[in-house]
C-alpha cells in the first residue's frame, strides 16, 4: 500500500511538471505554459518528501518567482533549505511570494532574498523569517522615496547599484528605529557638502552602527553630521566608527567616547592627509559592507551574502 501511494505521488508530480500551467483566475492566461523550469528547481522539488499536490504548489510559486525576475539560484536555495529544515509547502511558498512582491514593487530584492536564505540556513522558524522579511520589505518601501527625494534635490546619484545599496542601508536604519527625518537630515548634510549617494550610504551606515553599539541616536546623528561637515570620506567615517567601538570595548564611558570623538572631529582639517584611511580607494565599505551584512536581523539571521557569500552583490 505504501509503495502504491508513493508511486501515485510521483505520478501526480510528473503530471504537474509536464503540463505545468499557472491559472490566473477569470480572464487570466496560462502564465508558464509548456516552458521548462530549470532542472535545479525541478530536482529540488522532486527530492522533497511533500505530497504531489504540495509539490505542484511549489512549482507554481517557482514559476511566479522566475517570471518576476527572481534568480533561479535563489528559488532553488529557498526550496532546498526549506526541505532540509522540514518547512511545509505553504510556508515555503509564502517566503518565495514575499520576495516576488518586493520585486514587483521595484524594491531591491537582494536584501529580502538574503534574509530569507540566511534565516532558513540558521534554522529560524518560517513564521519569524516571513515576518522579518515582510518588515524589511516595508522598510525598503519607505526608504526608496527618501533616497529618491534626496537625489531629486541634488544629491549626486551615482550608479544604479549605488542607489540600490543606499535604499537597503536606509531600510536597515529604519529597522533600528532611527527616525526618517534624522536620516533625511544626514542626507541634506551630505548634499550640502556636494557628496554623492555613496557617501550618504556610508554616513547612514555609520549612524546605524553607532546606535547599535549603544550610542543615543541624537549623539550619533550629531557626530556623523559633524564629520560630514568637516569633509570626512567613507573611509574616514569607517575609521571613526571603529574608534568608537574600540573605545567602548576598552570599557570607556559612552559620554567620554562621544566627547573624545567630537574633539577629534573638530580638530580634523578638511583636506588633511589621514593616511590609508583617506579617500575612496579599495573596496567600498558602505551599507552593510556589500558582500556580507554585519547586521543581525530580527529573525535572528544575518543578511547579505546569500548563498554562503557566493551569491554576488
Amino acid at each position: 500500500m505504501k509503495t502504491a501511494t508513493a508511486f501515485m505521488e510521483r505520478f501526480l508530480f510528473i503530471i504537474a511538471l509536464s503540463s505545468f500551467v499557472v491559472i490566473a483566475g477569470p480572464g487570466g492566461t496560462a502564465a508558464y505554459g509548456q516552458e521548462t523550469l530549470p532542472e535545479k528547481i525541478k530536482a529540488a522539488v522532486e527530492r522533497s518528501p511533500l505530497p504531489g499536490q504540495d509539490k505542484a504548489e511549489l512549482l507554481d510559486a517557482a514559476g511566479r518567482a522566475l517570471r518576476a525576475g527572481i534568480p533561479a539560484d535563489d528559488v532553488e536555495i529557498i526550496i532546498s533549505r526549506g526541505r532540509e529544515r522540514g518547512v511545509g509547502a505553504g510556508a515555503t511558498r509564502e517566503l518565495i511570494d514575499t520576495a516576488v512582491k518586493a520585486r514587483e514593487k521595484g524594491l531591491p530584492v537582494r536584501a529580502v532574498l538574503n534574509r530569507i536564505e540566511q534565516g532558513l540556513s540558521k534554522g529560524v522558524s518560517p513564521d519569524k523569517i516571513a515576518a522579518a522579511s515582510r518588515n524589511l520589505s516595508e522598510k525598503l518601501s519607505t526608504a526608496q522615496p527618501i533616497v529618491g527625494e534626496l537625489i531629486g534635490r541634488g544629491l549626486k546619484s551615482g550608479s544604479d547599484k549605488d542607489r540600490e545599496y543606499a535604499v537597503e542601508t536606509v531600510a536597515r536604519a529604519l529597522e533600528r528605529s532611527i527616525p526618517a527625518d534624522t536620516i533625511a537630515r544626514t542626507g541634506r548634510q551630505v548634499k550640502e557638502r556636494l557628496g554623492s549617494v555613496v557617501l550618504f550610504d556610508k554616513a547612514v551606515h555609520t549612524l546605524t552602527s553607532l546606535t547599535e553599539n549603544g550610542m543615543p541616536i541624537e549623539s550619533a546623528s550629531r557626530l556623523v553630521r559633524s564629520a560630514v561637515e568637516r569633509g570626512f570620506t567613507e573611509k574616514d567615517l569607517g575609521k571613526m566608527e571603529r574608534d568608537v567601538v574600540e573605545g567602548l570595548g576598552k570599557g570607556k564611558r559612552m559620554d567620554d567616547v562621544v566627547r573624545s570623538t567630537e574633539s577629534g572631529i573638530s580638530h580634523e582639517r578638511k583636506g588633511e592627509d589621514r593616511g590609508s584611511d583617506r579617500g575612496r580607494g579599495g573596496s567600498r565599505e558602505s551599507g552593510s559592507e556589500r558582500g556580507k551584512d554585519k547586521d543581525t536581523d530580527r529573525s535572528g539571521s544575518g543578511d547579505r551574502g546569500g548563498k554562503g557569500g557566493s551569491h554576488g552583490q
